[in-house]
């Protein structure tokens, strides 16, 4: 296997050269090699030292399915981590997690494994488990949930990453409810409806178990949906989450949510759900999660904390966004400058922010009709 040497942080990782793996005609990208390393989610991996940061002294963690090891090895070297369990069933993987554990002079503090993700989580309980667990598959996350849960302390963290954007967006409708039993119709926001789907799944899931897993950071970035739950292990604290899992729906003058299937006024079904009618972070968490990564030593922390203050700006509303474009077409409106929207929206009373999901988007608890009169003052009519 090619390899190359490349520093993330103050960690030292061997990663796949995958330039070495490039054929006639193909792109070239992560997926070439045998293993795979994406250097453009450092900036995850930096959010995720400022998760870890902010659990306490020592504590211990678990990279379900590492790959080359790289969340893991930065926790354990960037980190007051007391420990750090990295596993993957891939021995190509390993083998270069191994040389960058030896490499960052970590050999005593970082355990390689390589079993099942649901096995190994499996055998951790709420006593003997993590602090952090992460759970980043390739593709979708869903298959692994329920024993990822597991392997988490009491008041501990799971993190939970998904890359299958194509079914949580409604891309493959189909493979969404096989996988979330779930559906995403509604067109104006897909993406935070996607990542609001998966976490009313991690929710429901957790349920089951009698855990309440409460979304503290949730956010969408490049391929990624990624959420951070706290894990209370409460009957009364998952029922109190289970009532904020509802449906998506448009009609009238409202995009709302709803707590059954169908719209008491109109008559017609949801447009999209089961899913997360709540916040997506905690703002105090979140802000310890940012003061914390000002601690971190990396190209891409600087973009980490762009990215989660944006976050914690558009939280203040919790319907999805609306892409302006998408909204105005066929109205015989231009779309308008977003910045000049959210102030004429603001100046009117309404809240009204950017998105980090899309940048031709606005949040805001604006009526519809409101929003196209601010628009079309704005944007004027097209020829």
């Amino acid at each position: 296997m090619y390899t190359k040497q490349v520093v993330e942080g103050k960690t030292l990782l061997y990663v796949p050269d995958i330039t070495m793996y490039a054929k006639s005609g193909k792109r070239v990208g992560p997926w070439s090699a045998p293993v795979f390393y994406n250097p453009n989610a450092s900036m995850t991996r930096d959010i995720s030292l400022g998760v870890v940061g902010v659990l306490g002294s020592h504590p211990n963690m678990l990279d379900v399915m590492c790959g080359i090891g790289a969340r893991g090895l930065r926790i354990a070297v960037e980190s007051d981590a007391s420990e750090v369990v990295i596993n993957d069933v891939n021995p190509d993987a390993l083998e270069l997690a191994y040389r960058s554990v030896e490499a960052n002079g970590v050999v005593g503090k970082v355990d390689v494994q390589s079993v099942g993700a649901n096995a190994l989580c499996a055998a951790y309980d709420y006593r003997e488990g993590f602090d952090y667990v992460d759970l980043d598959p390739f593709g979708s996350a869903a298959p692994f949930v329920a024993t990822a849960l597991l392997a988490v302390k009491r008041g501990g963290v799971l993190g939970v990453c998904s890359t299958d954007a194509a079914n949580l967006c409604g891309n493959r409708p189909d493979a969404l409810y096989r996988l979330y039993y779930a559906r995403n119709m509604y067109p104006l926001g897909v993406k935070e409806v996607g990542l609001r789907i998966l976490i009313g799944y991690v929710v429901r899931v957790a349920a089951g178990l009698g855990i309440a897993a409460l979304p503290i950071l949730c956010y969408h970035y490049g391929d990624y949906f990624r959420c951070h739950f706290k894990l209370i292990r409460a009957l009364s604290a998952a029922q109190e989450l289970v009532s904020q899992i509802g449906y998506l729906h448009s009609c009238s003058d409202t995009v709302k949510y709803l707590d059954s299937p169908f719209c008491s006024e109109c008559k017609h079904v949801f447009e999209a759900g089961p899913l997360w009618m709540g916040h997506l972070a905690s703002r105090d968490f979140l802000s310890s999660v940012l003061t914390e990564l000002k601690k971190v030593e990396s190209q891409s922390a600087r973009d980490a904390e762009r990215l989660l203050k944006g976050v914690y700006d558009e939280d203040e509303v919790t319907l999805p966004y609306i892409n302006i474009h998408r909204f105005v077409k066929g109205s015989g409106v231009s779309p308008p400058s977003t910045q000049r929207l959210i102030m004429k929206l603001r100046a009117q009373g309404y809240k009204a922010n950017h998105t980090h999901f899309d940048p031709k988007a606005v949040k805001t608890n604006a009526p519809l009709t409101e929003l196209m009169k601010a628009a079309r003052s704005i944007g004027g009519k097209t020829v």
